[in-house]
């Protein structure tokens, strides 16, 4: 393997590396987000699953993927909006989840 090469597949298994990390710290917050609907406390797991959705980032299907989750968001905004947070929060739970359902990438 020439040293293009080994620095190619260094670069993609360092942004895998980071990839899992991403998913592994949205997982942590989408926990926390599911204890908050537990307990009833929507706003608190508006916060978890915003944070999870940051470190997924917005571009998560693999190629050749349909991806909603955009639509589901607009709606959860709208949800939230309107004054239903609990909602906004199972809707963002919902994108977490198919988000995290996608193969790593990057």
């Amino acid at each position: 393997m020439g040293r293009g090469a080994a620095l190619a597949a260094l670069a993609v298994a360092l942004a895998a590396t980071g990839a899992a990390a991403d998913a592994d710290s949205a997982r942590r917050y989408a926990s926390e987000g599911r204890a908050a609907l537990a307990r009833g406390d929507a706003a608190a797991a508006l916060a978890a699953y915003d944070a999870a959705l940051a470190q997924l980032g917005d571009h998560m299907a693999p190629a050749g993927t349909i991806d909603d989750t955009g639509l589901h968001l607009a709606l959860a905004d709208a949800k939230a909006r309107q004054g239903d947070p609990a909602a906004a929060a199972r809707l963002k739970a919902r994108v977490v989840a198919t988000r995290l359902s996608f193969p790593p990438h990057r």
